[in-house]
C-alpha cells in the first residue's frame, strides 16, 4: 500500500487487494520548493496539527501533493510525512499540477480482504495463522481492511479466530496504536496490549463495527507467537517487541474515544513520536478557570522530554502566544496575551529541540476579568487610538495617534497562524507599514506606558 507498509503472511493466510487498477492512485514523484520565510512544518494541513519542526528561508523540501483547499503542500521533512503551508513557499506554476491528496485516495493494497485459518498452525514454533501489518516508525497509515476503515500507527497482528461458534476478525496491536469506529459511531484508539473484534460475513466483510478494546494478558500468548521477535530486521521496518511470558506485566496506557464510555479511559495527550519520551501520563494539570491576571500553569512530567512548549490559542482557535520552559509550570500574566475573551491552552514536550507529543488541548475558556485593582488604581479613558488596513494584500499598515511623546508603539497579530510582536516606531502619533503572508484575524496596539487599542479583525496576504 506504499509508505513502506509491511505485509507479513504467516501460515495459512491470504490477502487479496481490493483497489480495482483503474482507481489506485499513483503519486507523484514530487518537485522541490523554496521556503521564502522562515516556517512551521506541520503533521497535517492546517493549524489546529502540531508543529514537528521548522524551515529557515532558503531551505528546499521535495513535495509531492496538496491538500484539498490547495493552501498547503506535504512535504517529506526529516524521513516523515509532513506539510506546509503554501503562503511560506517560493511561487512556482508547477505546484499546481500537483495531485490533490483527499481522504478517500487509495494506493494498491491500501484496501484489502484478509483470510487466515482457524486452529493450530502446521509448524510448532511458528505463531497461529495471521497478518502481520507495520508501517514505518512514527507515521500513521490509512487502510480499509474487509470493509472497515482503520488507522494505524504500528505493528498489528489480524487474523480470524472462532469464539462460541462464531468466526471473528481480530486485530491485535503489538506496539503503537490502532483508530476505528466504535459501536456508537465514537472513535476509538486501540494501544499497545488490547485487542478489537469484529463480527464477518461469509466473505469476511465486517458486519457492523469493531467491539470495545480488551486487554491481552502475556497468559494468553504462547512463548512460540513470541518468535515475531525474532523476525530479520531487514524484514521489518523495526523490530518487534511483545510481552512474552516471564515478561514484567505492562502498564497499560488507556485507550481514547471521542465519548468516553464508562470501561474506556480517556488518554490526556498523543503518543510519543520519537523515542526515548514517555507521553502516556502527560497532561495539563490546571488551572480550569483563568482569569486576565498572573497565572500559574501546570502540567505533568512527559519522562524524557528536556523541554515544554506551553501554547495559547485564541477565541477563533489561532495560536495566539507560546513560551518555552525546562520546567512544568509556567507563571504568565493572561491579561498580555493575546487571545480576545475565549482562549484554550495545550502543552507540547520536546526532547533536544525535537517534537515528541503534545497534551490535548483544554476546553474553551471564557478569560475573567482580573479581580485586583492594578498598581496606581484603574487607568483614566485614553485619547490613544490606532488603526490597521491592508494596503496591497501582502502588506499591513498600521497608524496611531494620541500616545506619549516617548511611547514605543507595538503591534501584536497572527500571521500564518503564529503569534507576531512587532515594534512599530516612538512617539505620539506615527505610521508603519509591514510584509505579510496570511493575516487573519484581529490584533491589538500597545503603548510602552501601557495603554492598548484592539484592532478589528482583518484578513490580508494569502487569504485576502
Amino acid at each position: 500500500p506504499g509508505q513502506s507498509v509491511i505485509f507479513v503472511l504467516i501460515g495459512d493466510t491470504e490477502v487479496q487487494n481490493d483497489v480495482a487498477p483503474e482507481d489506485a492512485f499513483q503519486p507523484s514523484e514530487g518537485i522541490a520548493v523554496t521556503i521564502r520565510s522562515g516556517a512551521n512544518i506541520r503533521s497535517g494541513p492546517g493549524l489546529n496539527f502540531n508543529v514537528v519542526g521548522g524551515a529557515a528561508a532558503g531551505d528546499e523540501l521535495l513535495a509531492d501533493g496538496l491538500s484539498e483547499d490547495g493552501d498547503w503542500l506535504r512535504v517529506a521533512y526529516n524521513e516523515r510525512v509532513a506539510w506546509v503551508n503554501r503562503a511560506v513557499l517560493a511561487e512556482d506554476p508547477a505546484m499546481d499540477d500537483l495531485p490533490t491528496l483527499t481522504s478517500d485516495l487509495r494506493t494498491p493494497m491500501q484496501s484489502f480482504r484478509l483470510r487466515t485459518g482457524i486452529g493450530s498452525p502446521a509448524c510448532e514454533e511458528a505463531p497461529d495463522d495471521l497478518l502481520l501489518v507495520q508501517g514505518p516508525e512514527g507515521f500513521e497509515i490509512d487502510l480499509t481492511v474487509n470493509g472497515a476503515e482503520i488507522r494505524i500507527g504500528s505493528t498489528i497482528a489480524m487474523r480470524y479466530i472462532e469464539v462460541d461458534g462464531q468466526v471473528l476478525l481480530e486485530m491485535i496491536v503489538l506496539d503503537g496504536t490502532l483508530e476505528t469506529i466504535g459501536p456508537d459511531g465514537e472513535t476509538i484508539v486501540v494501544t499497545t496490549g488490547y485487542r478489537i473484534t469484529a463480527n464477518i460475513d461469509d466473505e469476511g466483510i465486517i458486519q457492523g463495527t469493531f467491539g470495545e478494546p480488551e486487554f491481552v494478558g502475556t497468559d494468553e500468548f504462547t512463548s512460540d507467537f513470541c518468535v515475531l521477535q525474532n523476525f530479520p530486521s531487514k524484514i521489518l521496518n523495526y523490530a518487534v517487541d511483545l510481552d512474552c511470558p516471564g515478561d514484567p506485566e505492562p502498564t497499560r496506557v488507556p485507550n481514547v474515544t471521542t465519548n468516553n464510555t464508562s470501561n474506556i479511559v480517556q488518554r490526556t495527550a498523543t503518543r510519543s513520536e520519537i523515542p526515548g519520551v514517555d507521553c502516556s501520563a502527560f497532561d495539563r494539570v490546571g488551572p480550569a478557570d483563568i482569569r486576565a491576571t498572573v497565572e500559574t500553569l501546570e502540567w505533568t512530567e512527559a519522562p524524557g522530554a528536556t523541554e515544554y512548549e506551553l501554547v495559547f490559542y485564541n477565541y477563533e482557535g489561532n495560536v495566539a502566544q507560546t513560551f518555552r520552559t525546562t520546567d512544568t509550570s509556567y507563571t504568565v500574566n493572561i491579561g498580555e496575551v493575546p487571545t480576545g475573551g475565549q482562549l484554550q491552552w495545550e502543552v507540547r514536550a520536546y526532547k533536544d529541540g525535537e517534537y515528541a507529543c503534545v497534551t490535548y488541548r483544554s476546553p474553551v475558556i471564557t478569560r475573567g476579568a482580573d479581580p485586583n485593582e492594578p498598581p496606581g488604581g484603574y487607568p483614566t479613558e485614553s485619547d490613544f487610538s490606532g488603526s490597521w488596513t491592508c494596503i496591497d494584500n501582502f502588506a499591513l499598515a498600521f497608524s496611531w495617534s494620541g500616545a506619549e511623546s516617548d511611547d514605543t508603539i507595538t503591534a501584536r497579530y497572527t500571521d500564518i497562524g503564529e503569534p507576531v510582536s512587532l515594534t512599530l516606531g516612538t512617539g505620539s502619533s506615527g505610521s508603519y507599514s509591514y510584509s505579510v503572508y496570511d493575516v487573519s484575524g484581529g490584533g491589538t496596539l500597545r503603548t510602552s506606558s501601557g495603554q492598548s487599542v484592539t484592532l478589528p479583525p482583518i484578513t490580508c496576504g494569502s487569504g485576502g
